[in-house]
């Protein structure tokens, strides 16, 4: 992770929330994150869905408004998460965490529980980008 500025991590944040754009997603895995871009050992566990307008900017940080509901794929926890554009673009991966499960500094938090449950429903919770130190 870089660390910059407030003022750069801000319009950082903001590129990020224009590129997210509507009908971004945010596919959820277990194991092991792979290298930038390449594809993940094994199928999703999960898709999760970000509000039409994902989240503000706030002192730096993109701050993640919670998302519409979408149905788990598996019974899982994830601990990653490649982020697709409305375009379906990769736009980047981070990590992921339920809001049950211990924090971390995971970026992206989902649902309440402790594992997801395949055909429960499931949303983001929260979640914040930001490059700030």
């Amino acid at each position: 992770m870089i660390a910059a500025s407030e003022t750069l991590s801000a319009a950082f944040m903001g590129a990020l929330l224009q590129a997210l754009g509507t009908g971004a997603k945010a596919l959820l895995y277990t194991g092991t994150r792979p290298a930038p871009g390449e594809a993940a050992a094994g199928a999703a566990v999960g898709q999760v869905l970000f509000a039409d307008v994902p989240g503000t900017v706030t002192a730096g940080a993109l701050v993640l408004a919670p998302g519409p509901v979408a149905v788990a794929l598996a019974n899982a926890a994830p601990t990653w998460a490649r982020v697709m554009s409305g375009a379906d673009a990769w736009l980047f991966d981070c990590d992921a965490r339920m809001g049950a499960a211990a924090d971390a500094g995971q970026e992206l938090v989902i649902g309440s529980t402790a594992a997801l449950q395949a055909g429960v429903s499931i949303q983001i919770l929260s979640g914040q980008f930001s490059a700030l130190p």
